[in-house]
């Protein structure tokens, strides 16, 4: 179980997401934007999961995250380039 700092966990929203890099409501291709519109991460029936913002509909989705996952969105966040948690 990774060690989510409080200030990230948010409650639930969006829908599952197994594909992880596609959105599941309009299939736009997240790969490059997904940590920049990462929402937080929350505690799931499936564990724990990061919750993305489509950059072209705006609708939110989650997946399960991994620790290496964590470690690149606390990155970004650092590097000011979250749009959801500017330093």
């Amino acid at each position: 179980m990774i060690d989510i700092d409080l200030k990230y966990k948010i409650p639930l929203i969006g829908k599952y997401n197994r594909r992880v890099i596609k959105c599941p409501h309009c299939d736009y291709d997240m790969m490059s934007k997904m940590f920049q519109n990462t929402r937080g991460f929350a505690d799931a029936y499936i564990g724990q999961v990061q919750i993305v913002e489509c950059s072209k509909c705006f609708e939110p989705y989650y997946h399960h995250v991994n620790e290496t996952n964590y470690e690149v969105f606390l990155e970004i966040v650092a590097a000011g380039e979250n749009k959801f948690f500017n330093t």
